[in-house]
């Protein structure tokens, strides 16, 4: 009986030391460390049928290493197809991890931004409050973060730079945020010598200048 217990203990340890090992390797290699700082939905779901995976695998002694190591690749497959969707399009990054919403722009309150964020006024309030900010007449432009932090720029503050392209994506938000739009931005980089917008891994800009970083 306990020669049976000991070895039921001792597949359990070997399977919770291949698990944290797998684990680490995924997070290692996979690009998932930015989960830690900016949690999307997309990442919940994935965390949650990891732990569910990992959980049946070192628990359940019906579980063979073969389903186990099959299943946990497709995982890993899925999670790598989701991810190179999300970095090389548009339509995928903000269907899988969202985009930043202007709230208050040139001073004004985008109420529609604030209606599909399902964000009260007494919500916002209390969120401005938080950066020390008691009225909306000081604040010059409001951004909520795809992390669900906020961004505030005060009257008579410079404005922060805006990510007009992110690894060779265009983000039409961004450009919509300064009244412009993609020919405008195609147009300009041809000034700077630059056909494709592939080929940049970010522009950025401020103060009517770019900041352009090519994909080598």
């Amino acid at each position: 009986m306990q020669d049976g217990l000991m070895e039921n203990y001792l597949l359990i340890t070997s399977k919770l030391i291949s698990s944290f090992l797998i684990v680490l390797f995924f997070f290692q290699f996979s690009g998932a460390k930015r989960q830690f700082s900016q949690m999307t939905s997309i990442d919940l779901i994935s965390n949650f049928i990891l732990g569910g995976l990992f959980g049946g695998f070192i628990f359940n002694a019906n579980v063979s290493t073969e389903s186990f190591v099959f299943t946990v690749s497709m995982y890993f497959l899925i999670v790598y197809i989701i991810n190179k969707i999300k970095d090389k399009t548009a339509w995928g990054r903000r269907l899988i991890v969202g985009v930043p919403k202007v709230i208050i722009k040139n001073g004004i309150l985008e109420i529609n931004n604030l209606k599909k964020l399902k964000i009260s006024m007494t919500d916002f309030m209390s969120m401005l409050r938080n950066e020390d900010i008691h009225s909306l007449t000081e604040v010059k432009l409001a951004q909520v973060e795809i992390g669900g932090g906020l961004t505030i720029v005060k009257k008579g503050e410079s404005d922060y730079a805006t990510l007009l392209v992110d690894n060779g994506v265009i983000s039409k938000e961004a450009l919509e945020q300064i009244n412009k739009d993609e020919d405008w931005l195609k147009a300009e980089l041809k000034k700077k010598g630059i056909d494709d917008i592939k080929d940049v891994f970010c522009a950025q800009w401020l103060d009517d200048k770019f900041y352009i970083i090519r994909i080598s």
